[in-house]
């Protein structure tokens, strides 16, 4: 509401004030008198309450006026059930390739899978397939100049047919692989 300059301009002590509301109070009520008389620390004490919540009640609109799309989703997924925004896969040591060429970049696999080949060692496995015949698994790393690992190749018979049935999911090879790495591991 705009202010007319021709208005008088009003102010009151903290007393006053609270003997003017004690009387709107007494002549709203009647003849029935608060048990207690209300003073100027009562009235400050509201007015400090009341203002406070509507700070926070003014602080969540500004925030919203400001920031107005949603928080960021948690990114739940198939492949990250607890979602990447507060519980991120593990990030793969280096880049993989799947048949010499085919990029494996970790945004289609699950933790279990990622952590799997992250600890992938070069060299020749045995897996199983579904119908419980032993397949080639082949691990390769490719080093630079300097030795330094730049990449990981894994490769297994997918020529025809024969070769492709009974593939299973990734995660069970890896988990064959990782087993048969532990097990040289204590061996040697």
């Amino acid at each position: 509401m705009a202010k007319n300059e021709d208005e008088p301009v009003m102010s009151m002590t903290p007393e006053l004030f609270a003997s003017v509301v004690s009387d709107a109070v007494k002549a709203a009520l009647g003849s029935v008198v608060p048990a207690t008389p209300v003073t100027a620390e009562m009235i400050a004490t509201a007015v400090k309450a009341a203002h406070e919540g509507q700070a926070q009640l003014h602080a969540d609109a500004m925030k919203k006026a400001l920031k107005p799309e949603n928080d960021p989703a948690p990114m739940i997924s198939a492949f990250n059930p607890a979602g990447d925004r507060d519980h991120p896969r593990p990030t793969l040591k280096c880049e993989f390739t799947l048949f010499d060429g085919i990029p494996i970049d970790g945004t289609t696999d699950t933790v279990e899978e990622l952590t799997l080949m992250n600890r992938l060692v070069a060299g020749d496995y045995w897996v199983t397939k579904s119908d419980g015949a032993m397949m080639l698994f082949k691990v390769r790393e490719i080093r630079n100049d300097l030795g330094a690992l730049r990449r990981i190749d894994l490769s297994f018979p997918y020529r025809d047919d024969a070769d492709r049935a009974g593939v299973m999911p990734m995660v069970v090879w890896l988990r064959d692989v990782v087993r048969q790495i532990e097990t040289r591991a204590k061996v040697a």
